[in-house]
């Protein structure tokens, strides 16, 4: 205790006085250290969260920009050199194509859709195209109803692509790289997949009325529901594929490879079977 001149004893200050003294401005410094802390780390992550808005605005635009630059271009040339009407041999062709090829590889999968979709509704991707798609990168491409009807895409990468819905009767689809592509409801009637790739793809419910499978390869596909009356399947490879309550009426499965395959409830009526391989128990 403390004496005081005016006899009043004040007690000295006990240990825990003191520590209570030192832990409020600790307290307290931390508390501003903390609250810094957070300060910063909300502002590095809103900044962080601006550069990827802005990447994403500028890849916008750049996408924009590089499909509205093709657009145009191919408006020139048809419009001013008459790229419609040139012959086969003409560098014309040579000059659209290299064009096309090079922005589709450069477009996402929504603008190669409608990329496409130009070339079809101006009559350059037809039955005899103006401009050969041929080895064209189309991996991913959305054409989710889209209207593709005569259109030719021989040996193109259609790899992973949503053709959900489309409409491609009489398309000419053959050597293409449809593998895990999803054609769900896809109109492919008299459609020519000679060759095609459409292992694991997905085709079900899908109308392929007469269309060529000659020597493709589905294996692994899911074609339940699926409409094949009358389809050219000779060679092709069906192996493990889904075929369950599929319509395969007076189809030519001749040498087909059907090893596998799941045929529960699927339509086999005056279909052609002759040599073909199938070792599954529906």
């Amino acid at each position: 205790m403390v004496a005081q001149p005016s006899g009043q004893i004040i007690p000295a200050k006990s240990l825990w006085d003191w520590l209570d003294l030192l832990i409020v401005p600790f307290a307290i410094s931390i508390g501003i250290w903390w609250l810094n802390k957070t300060e910063k780390r909300i502002e590095r992550e809103l900044a962080l969260e601006k550069a990827e808005l802005d990447e994403k605005l500028a890849e916008h635009s750049l996408q924009e920009n590089t499909l509205q630059s093709y657009l145009d271009h191919m408006s020139q040339l048809l419009l001013e050199n008459g790229l419609r009407d040139s012959e086969r041999d003409n560098e014309i062709r040579s000059i659209a194509r290299s064009r096309t090829v090079t922005t589709l590889r450069i477009l996402d999968p929504n603008r190669k859709g409608l990329l496409l979709q130009f070339l079809r509704e101006a009559d350059l991707i037809g039955e005899n195209p103006v401009i050969n798609l041929k080895w064209a990168d189309l991996n991913r491409i959305n054409l989710e109803k889209a209207n593709l009807f005569g259109a030719t895409l021989k040996s193109v990468n259609l790899s992973q692509s949503h053709i959900v819905d489309a409409y491609l009767f009489k398309a000419n689809l053959s050597a293409a790289n449809l593998k895990d592509a999803n054609m769900r409801g896809a109109r492919l009637i008299q459609a020519n997949l000679h060759l095609a790739d459409l292992s694991n793809a997905i085709v079900c419910n899908a109308d392929m009325t007469e269309a060529d499978l000659t020597f493709s390869n589905a294996q692994y596909s899911n074609m339940s529901s699926s409409h094949l009356p009358r389809a050219n399947l000779r060679s092709v490879n069906l192996s493990r594929a889904n075929l369950r309550f599929a319509d395969l009426s007076y189809s030519n499965l001749t040498m087909a490879n059907l090893e596998g395959a799941d045929l529960y409830g699927a339509n086999l009526s005056g279909a052609n079977l002759r040599l073909s391989r199938k070792l599954c128990k529906n």
